[in-house]
């Protein structure tokens, strides 16, 4: 399975870049003590560091939103999923715990102010675009109703969306069933070196906390 970026998004933000991280074999569980105690450590580090003030003026923060009102979807009605988890994190509340594999996720989220998005590649089929949403698409979001995609980034196999870096559908979240995963990271304005050790980092904590073989690390 392979990742691509359509050229009406390259041409609309051509310092996009997406990295893509396959992994099979994980043991997805409902909880990891140490994985959960290093999550709230990473978020007691944050919110003591960065207060709600201070997230507008973060570059990485910036840089997602410049490139959401490029593609014409406006971060201030539609917020990025990385600017939903920093802000939850600057005011205390901490990250949700949702299972070990998506709690790596998020944490890779949050301390690189980037959009992550997990999936459960058995749930997908075909190879993977990065486009804009097209009339009347939608789909489920995970602990929300209906999420309209006309206009807005998202990922897309050959069955439809599943994907975006505002909310990910049910069809393809990660549960305790999962055992292979494809991660994206949505990085603006980001070189590929600086992206490249982004998912190396992911992968290691996957593979930490689930175990797991490293099958494909990609920066499209």
């Amino acid at each position: 399975m392979k990742l691509g970026i359509t050229a009406d998004v390259s041409a609309r933000a051509p310092a996009l870049r997406a990295g893509w991280l396959t992994m099979r074999g994980l043991q997805v569980r409902q909880k990891d003590e140490a994985l959960w105690q290093a999550v709230e450590a990473a978020c007691a580090d944050f919110a003591t560091r960065c207060g709600l003030n201070a997230i507008a003026a973060d570059p990485r923060i910036a840089a997602v939103r410049r490139l959401f009102r490029v593609v014409g979807t406006d971060p201030t009605r539609y917020r990025p999923s990385s600017e939903a988890l920093v802000r939850r994190v600057a005011q205390g509340k901490g990250l949700y715990q949702v299972n070990s594999a998506v709690d790596v996720n998020n944490w890779g989220s949050l301390e690189a102010r980037l959009p992550f998005g997990i999936y459960d590649a058995a749930r997908l089929t075909g190879d993977v675009l990065l486009r804009i949403g097209r009339d009347d698409e939608a789909y489920e979001g995970i602990g929300k109703s209906l999420i309209s995609l006309e206009g807005k980034l998202l990922l897309a196999d050959e069955r439809g969306p599943f994907g975006s870096p505002i909310s990910d559908s049910t069809r393809a979240m990660v549960g305790e069933q999962t055992r292979d995963i494809h991660l994206v990271v949505f990085a603006p304005d980001l070189s590929r070196e600086v992206l490249t050790a982004i998912l190396q980092t992911a992968a290691g904590r996957m593979a930490r906390y689930n175990g797991g073989a490293i099958e494909q690390v990609e920066v499209v």
